[in-house]
């Protein structure tokens, strides 16, 4: 039996690097998986793109990291690495441990993050905003990176409200990033 089995792992792991695969086979009730110490550490899913094409939850090591998983979306074989994806709030980001850091904007939506550059995150029990009053609840935003209280709002309660880029308003939202060669 365990001859079959391991068999059936070396096939079924057979040029792939993933631990989500490893992952995987464990879920699927085998008991022991052997992982090379050489597996390649991708720093970003725009790496992973170039050898897998499946959007998924992978591990990335970004600098001076221990490892990390993220969601990396390969719609489009580019590889976006996913920072937020907001669907039907079930998720609470009042999270305070997020710094954010931008570079420069180019787009069509509206630059409302440069202004909010090296900011934390402002949640309920942590207001890290410059504004006198806390942004995530006196004026019901939600969790954000907040230099003061801002025309964004993506981290509400979904089932008091919508979600907001300015004067639009949204009921889903997906933040991803890229490296751009």
């Amino acid at each position: 039996m365990l001859r079959k089995e391991l068999k059936w792992i070396i096939e079924e792991t057979k040029g792939q690097r993933e631990t989500s695969r490893i992952v995987d086979l464990i879920k699927k009730g085998v008991r022991d998986v052997c992982v090379s110490k050489n597996m390649k550490k991708y720093r970003d899913c725009s790496e992973i793109s170039s050898e897998r094409q499946e959007s998924g939850i992978y591990t990335i090591y970004p600098e001076k990291s221990k490892g990390i998983k993220v969601y990396c979306e390969m719609t489009d074989g580019k590889g976006w690495t996913v920072i937020q994806r907001r669907i039907d709030g079930s998720t609470d980001f009042f999270r305070s441990k997020f710094k954010l850091t931008v570079g420069d904007y180019k787009g069509t939506a509206g630059d409302y993050l440069s202004y909010n550059n090296g900011k934390y995150f402002s949640t309920k029990d942590k207001d890290n905003d410059s504004s006198d009053a806390n942004c995530a609840t006196h004026f019901k935003l939600g969790p954000w990176w907040n230099g003061g209280c801002s025309n964004v709002s993506l981290n509400l309660d979904l089932k008091k409200s919508k979600m907001r880029w300015s004067s639009i308003t949204y009921i889903q939202s997906v933040m991803k990033i890229r490296k751009i060669n």
